[in-house]
């Protein structure tokens, strides 16, 4: 017991703790408290590893972008954050389309293939009230009130 971290020194200690008979209850929560005191030890070993490790200095001819860039990195390396995953869009996987040519963008396969309703015609019923008509799969006409 002498290798008990802050949280479960202080749930051992309590007196509600110990009187609890051996259940799934004291084991979640001495689970829990090992768990939250691991995670502080890795995030204080971190601190310690950004803080020992000498801070980023600015080499010549670096851009303040590139810069700016570099100590997020290091920062976010720092508190344990992930690197973020580069998602692209599989429709414009190929080369030959840039997203920012509109036109190549409307002419690509994704876009004929769907299709252009036009609005439907609003139309007014005997009482004032406005629908429009559609019909369904079956081919059953209805009216859509709104």
């Amino acid at each position: 017991m002498d290798n008990i971290g802050e949280n479960e020194a202080l749930l051992r200690s309590s007196n509600k703790f110990q009187r609890m008979g051996e259940g799934k209850k004291k084991s979640r929560l001495l689970k829990e408290a090992q768990q939250k005191d691991f995670e502080e030890i890795e995030r204080i070993k971190r601190l310690e590893k950004f803080e020992k490790e000498d801070k980023f200095i600015k080499p010549q001819g670096m851009s303040d972008e590139e810069y700016t860039r570099k100590c997020i990195e290091l920062q976010a390396e720092a508190d344990g954050i992930p690197e973020a995953k580069k998602t692209i869009n599989p429709l414009f996987k190929s080369p030959s389309i840039t997203t920012t040519d509109f036109t190549k963008i409307y002419e690509h396969k994704y876009f004929k293939n769907r299709s252009t309703k036009s609005s439907p015609e609003v139309k007014r019923g005997p009482r004032g009230g406005r629908y429009t008509e559609d019909t369904t799969k079956e081919g059953r006409p209805y009216r859509r009130y709104f």
